[in-house]
């Protein structure tokens, strides 16, 4: 059997197909590099920089023949500056940058011509980098400062913390103490003093100072002093009701 002959022209319209897809995905596929995401690679490129060093081979180092060393290799280093470069990113940092006015030539005829003034971008750079190294060291005070209070602090909450521990216990051992002398008060007593605390808070037992009830300030009947300073019995003041009691470094004397 003879099989069918493909046309050249239809050959020709197929190749023709495939170039056409072959150019549209390569347009696409720029479209999409240049145009879809040319912000992105334009922003890679501003904050990429290169630089070409180019280090000499070394020559090596000589010695005589007892090995004594003659001459050795010592790197030295130089600094060099592309003006236009330094311009360019000056204008980008702080905008116009200054000028000086020099006299030249213009096709033969004398002009006066304008060029960036780099002494003053030098020393402009200068002074920001001496005002970056105050701010950095000032930084670095700061920080310091910032620690050292921190630290502080952080031991002052920890002697605090220790103390409060320490008052919970005492607490705890005063509260069982309580219990443990409540026992042995009388129990018409214990009741006056619970029934004092009730009314008047925690300050129900107090000294006498100079014929003075140290609760309520008021003055005291001599009788009353005569009898608290005797200790044989529960005294109260006859103003505020509070239990007195007295010391030897107490004042018993009325006041004038």
């Amino acid at each position: 059997m003879n099989r069918p002959r493909i046309s050249p022209l239809l050959r020709l319209q197929f190749l023709g197909v495939l170039m056409l897809l072959g150019l549209g995905a390569l347009a696409a596929r720029l479209w999409w590099v240049q145009v879809a995401r040319g912000a992105e690679w334009t922003a890679r490129i501003r904050g990429s920089s290169e630089a070409t060093v180019r280090i000499p081979s070394i020559r090596g180092e000589i010695r005589d023949r007892n090995g004594t060393s003659l001459v050795q290799n010592r790197a030295s280093y130089e600094v060099d500056f592309y003006l236009p470069e330094m311009v360019k990113g000056y204008r980008q940092r702080y905008g116009q940058p200054p000028l000086t006015v020099y006299r030249g030539n213009v096709s033969g005829m004398p002009k006066d011509l304008k060029e960036a003034d780099i002494v003053k971008i030098e020393d402009r750079e200068i002074e920001l980098m001496e005002q970056g190294e105050a701010a950095q060291k000032e930084v670095a005070r700061a920080s310091q400062g910032a620690n050292d209070s921190r630290r502080l602090g952080e031991d002052q909450l920890a002697q605090l913390a220790t103390r409060e521990q320490n008052l919970k216990k005492e607490l705890i051992e005063l509260e069982a103490n309580r219990e443990e002398l409540a026992g042995a008060v009388d129990d018409i007593a214990r009741s006056r003093y619970e029934r004092l605390v009730k009314n008047k808070g925690e300050n129900v037992v107090v000294g006498v100072q100079h014929g003075v009830c140290g609760g309520c300030h008021m003055k005291l009947q001599p009788q009353l002093l005569v009898s608290c300073q005797a200790q044989q019995e529960l005294i109260t003041c006859s103003n505020c009701g509070r239990i007195l009691y007295y010391t030897r470094d107490m004042d018993l004397a009325v006041a004038e």
